[in-house]
């Protein structure tokens, strides 16, 4: 390892550049594992265990990304160290957990029936 007051300039320049780029694709290829629910109401999207699961909510309030991101979690097996809780679970109700985006307002609509 170098002291990095030892490097000149460019020296430096290259390494950081060399550090930025290896973060840049570790977040790219490991996109699922930084995922974050934007809201608390988000985050029961995928806490639920219900079998239908119907989304609502307004512009941007995140319907497509929370329901894109737990689709490919449970298709992957991919889920970020703050839901690995949810891995058993999800898996369990992965084939039988339907998503339905539509709404004006945020909100998580669940119904238990078999």
């Amino acid at each position: 390892m170098t002291d990095v007051a030892s490097l000149s300039d460019e020296e430096l320049r290259l390494q950081l550049a060399q550090a930025l780029k290896l973060a840049r694709d570790d977040r790219q290829e490991n996109q699922l594992l930084y995922y974050q629910p934007v809201s608390e109401t988000a985050k029961g999207i995928f806490e639920s265990d219900a079998r239908v699961l119907g989304i609502g909510g307004g512009n941007r309030s995140s319907k497509t990304d929370s329901c894109l991101a737990l689709i490919a979690m449970c298709a992957t097996g991919m889920f970020p160290d703050n839901m690995k809780h949810l891995v058993q679970k999800r898996f369990l109700l992965a084939q039988r957990h339907d998503l339905v985006c539509h709404g004006r307002y945020l909100r998580l609509v669940t119904s238990e029936s078999s």
